[in-house]
């Protein structure tokens, strides 16, 4: 299949990434310094995550594997 017969699915990818980094964004800004040990292990397995599909995802993976590492990423 070629990339603009993929068009739709790139545009949601696209609209759930952005998302996500505006969510993760919010709570980095927001966050204060007497909360962050709170949470430190699940930012760290965001940015574990993240990170994985930093360097395993791009255009040319198939819909199924980002959509799995898309809902593992938000069940963090």
């Amino acid at each position: 299949m070629q990339i603009y017969e993929r068009d739709v699915m790139f545009r949601q990818q696209v609209g759930n990434l952005q998302l996500i980094v505006g969510i993760y964004n919010n709570v980095q800004a927001t966050i204060l310094p007497v909360e962050k040990p709170l949470i430190t292990q699940k930012l760290e397995a965001v940015d574990a995550a993240l990170k994985k599909g930093l360097q395993v995802c791009c255009h040319a993976s198939t819909g199924h594997a980002f959509c799995s590492w898309l809902l593992r990423l938000l069940q963090l």
